[in-house]
């Protein structure tokens, strides 16, 4: 049986027309006490790529009871609480890190006799490959809406720009000439995030997270892609209900549903 199948129907009206729907507003949980009960449930590690789905067919030997996995481990939104395969981690990162710098192209910000871009308390460091856009605008002179630049971080709100890492990173940068300053209001450098970037620094002596500049010697970095994998590889171990128990499970929800 489907998850909505289970729930109590109401009449209602739809452009004039009497229809009956099921009463999807309700919601019904499990609690702490159930979710610990190692007679109950058992642990189930989640391969990548393993669907609610499957999982279930696995068990129960069907795709249904996929929303009993869900409830039992108290899952709202599979796409953010279940676990996702590893090919999509570099992409999560890509997304969840991205930086965007927005500003305005006055003279205020776009200094073209020194090549200098102010962005206040920027996130961007030499190297770092961004997207430039003119937000509808005219671009800054020396620069094409839509094209990749490299950053030159000058200080902690300033940049230039240089057409290639190689020319960016060099003991001394060659950077874009700026020829104009450009029009708009919303002008934005994009970075996408950076899987090597450190997320945090982390001491296997107590294990706690600790500041970079901590003296011990035990402290190690921990890049975004390295705690986005472990956090999905948290989400691995999931809860299951003894297939034996299916039956009565879905009595009791019916009979919490008020049906």
């Amino acid at each position: 049986m489907t998850y909505f199948s289970h729930f109590p129907r109401l009449i209602t009206t739809n452009n004039g027309k009497i229809i009956i729907i099921e009463d999807f507003l309700r919601r019904v949980g499990v609690t702490a006490a159930f979710r610990d009960n190692v007679v109950l449930l058992e642990d189930y590690i989640v391969s990548d790529g393993e669907t609610p789905e499957a999982v279930s067919n696995i068990i129960y030997g069907t795709p249904l009871y996929h929303w009993v996995l869900l409830l039992v481990n108290d899952i709202v939104d599979y796409r953010t609480e279940w676990p996702i395969s590893n090919s999509q981690i570099p992409a999560l990162v890509a997304w969840k890190y991205k930086v965007i710098e927005t500003f305005t192209a006055t003279s205020v910000y776009v200094a073209i006799s020194t090549n200098i871009i102010t962005l206040a308390e920027h996130d961007l460091f030499t190297g770092d490959e961004v997207v430039y856009n003119n937000g509808g605008g005219t671009s800054i002179g020396g620069l094409t809406s839509g094209n990749t630049y490299y950053v030159v971080k000058m200080t902690a709100n300033t940049i230039k720009l240089a057409t290639t890492r190689a020319n960016a990173v060099a003991n001394t940068p060659v950077v874009i000439d700026l020829t104009a300053v450009g029009v708009g209001t919303s002008h934005t450098f994009t970075k996408q995030g950076d899987g090597e970037q450190v997320h945090h620094y982390y001491d296997a002596s107590i294990g706690y997270i600790v500041d970079q500049d901590d003296s011990n010697v035990n402290i190690s970095p921990v890049t975004n892609y390295e705690y986005e994998t472990q956090v999905n590889d948290d989400k691995r171990t999931v809860k299951i209900l003894n297939a034996n128990l299916i039956p009565f499970f879905i009595q009791e929800f019916k009979t919490n549903l008020g049906n």
